[in-house]
């Protein structure tokens, strides 16, 4: 039987006992998600210059089957890009029953316009835990990570402007 003094020394003991580190500390980036066609993806919102409502795009002759244009964005023209075609992902162009949406993304003087059907939103996500993507085209995919139940494909902005100037993208 134990004494109320073994109890107290017992719970003194414990009480100078360092804090257990957290198992999982969270780290939160603001995201901002959105969608092309059947695919869920996000790019740091630092990147994102703005979203418009998509005007012409113009066809460029001869250029990567992933660019599918130029536009003029207040006075710029900016390339615009399939992600489904560029980064190899099957079925992520399928038509959209919205009216599409160019996201600018930028980093530094580099700007392109990305192909979106829809933006869900800007939202701190816990990227703690991202997987690594395992496609063609890895390079330009910080990783992947579950949102709402569903895979979200989250975008390296500058590695994603940097295979592109570099003309390591899809042929």
């Amino acid at each position: 039987m134990t004494t109320d003094n073994e109890k107290l020394r017992e719970l003194v003991a414990a009480a100078n006992q360092p804090p257990e580190a957290p198992a999982h500390e969270r780290k939160l980036q603001a995201l901002l998600v959105f969608r092309a066609g059947s695919r869920l993806f996000a790019a740091e919102a630092r990147h994102v210059h703005e979203v418009v409502v998509s005007g012409s795009i113009t066809p460029v002759p001869t250029a990567r089957s992933y660019v599918l244009g130029i536009t003029l964005v207040r006075g710029r023209v900016v390339p615009v890009v399939s992600l489904g075609e560029l980064l190899g992902f099957q079925g992520s162009d399928e038509a959209a029953p919205t009216l599409p949406r160019l996201l600018i993304v930028r980093e530094g003087t580099l700007e392109i316009a990305v192909m979106s059907d829809s933006t869900l939103g800007l939202f701190d996500i816990d990227v703690t835990d991202i997987g690594a993507g395992n496609r063609p085209h890895a390079e330009a995919i910080a990783g992947e990570v579950e949102f709402r139940g569903k895979l979200l494909v989250v975008l390296s902005v500058p590695d994603l402007l940097r295979m592109i100037t570099s003309d390591r993208g899809a042929h």
